[in-house]
């Protein structure tokens, strides 16, 4: 559970820095053409898609994270589960803070070749890739007998 509150303060705290720093929808290079410091606010789901399902989105977000609590309270995961589940719910609980007070997504990330993104979605795709690393390294291990 750890995971996921250090995960949440430093989204939410990179994100107040942005709004605090930065107009809405402006732009502070940091390495020109390579990665900017861009404050937008996405209403829909990854790069923008459906805006007009934030509810439903917010809903899943706290589905989920309800999901979560449960799992690791019943079933006591080991550590590793524990970091993935913390990574995805710090990062959902981020985006779903933003979704509830300000409607929309705050994303600042701009490395110019992808879509702007933020902290929260870093943690996400982290727990993600690694809950897949971890279902396949499962999968090897019992093919391989052990």
């Amino acid at each position: 559970m750890l995971v996921v509150v250090v995960v949440f303060l430093l989204d939410r705290l990179s994100k107040q820095v942005v709004v605090a720093f930065l107009k809405l929808n402006t732009s502070l290079p940091v390495i020109i053409g390579v990665f900017h410091l861009t404050y937008v606010r996405n209403p829909g789901a990854s790069f923008g898609l459906f805006p007009q399902f934030r509810n439903v989105y917010t809903l899943l977000s706290f589905l989920f994270l309800a999901g979560v609590v449960l799992y690791i309270l019943l079933e006591r995961p080991d550590r590793l589960t524990q970091i993935i589940l913390g990574l995805i719910a710090g990062g959902t609980a981020g985006n779903a803070f933003d979704r509830v007070v300000y409607k929309a997504v705050i994303d600042w990330l701009d490395f110019r070749f992808w879509p702007i993104f933020n902290l929260a979605d870093v943690a996400i795709s982290c727990g993600v890739a690694l809950l897949l690393y971890k279902l396949i390294a499962s999968l090897w291990l019992v093919k391989k007998g052990h």
